[in-house]
């Protein structure tokens, strides 16, 4: 009876240990199905994370050039306006310079013409060349305040002249 029950026993733990072998096959069937589905889920999901991502990154690509476009338009219109600002200031500058050149032109014109066209003054010119010339020569002290009073009178009589006339 013992080697029965021990026979027996035997019988029913290669029962199990076969029924344990055609279990995992079944196990392994559903498991590639299982597989399968599980890889089809996270390939779904990967896909779908990456639509969100790539979903994200675009609005964030988008935001950047936004932003990015109203920093350059900003800037721009900064520049235009420090530009327009200089553009107007130096031009006010050259303005003013002109204005001061044509104003010392015609002064210097208004001379001229008053100069030549006087016949005092330019026997006065006449004369102070003169005078220039004996002073160069003019060695002595005495001989030089001849020609320094001569200038003297000479300018007096200049100046009286252009009294005279206005």
């Amino acid at each position: 009876m013992k080697k029965q029950s021990l026979i027996e026993k035997k019988i029913k733990s290669t029962d199990k240990k076969e029924k344990h072998k055609e279990a995992p096959a079944k196990s392994e069937e559903m498991s590639e199905k299982q597989i399968q589905s599980l890889v089809e889920e996270n390939n779904k999901k990967w896909e779908k994370k990456f639509k969100t991502a790539k979903a994200e990154y675009e609005k964030k690509l988008k935001d950047k050039k936004k932003k990015l476009k109203e920093e350059f338009k900003h800037k721009t219109q900064a520049f235009a306006q420090q530009t327009e600002t200089e553009s107007v200031s130096h031009k006010s500058e050259l303005d003013s310079a002109q204005k001061k050149y044509q104003e010392l032109k015609q002064v210097h014109e208004q001379e001229v013409k008053d100069l030549f066209e006087n016949i005092n003054t330019l026997k006065f010119v006449k004369e102070m060349r003169y005078f220039k010339h004996q002073w160069e020569h003019q060695k002595s002290e005495k001989k030089r305040k001849k020609v320094a009073a001569a200038m003297a009178n000479a300018t007096k009589a200049w100046v009286s002249d252009g009294e005279k006339m206005d």
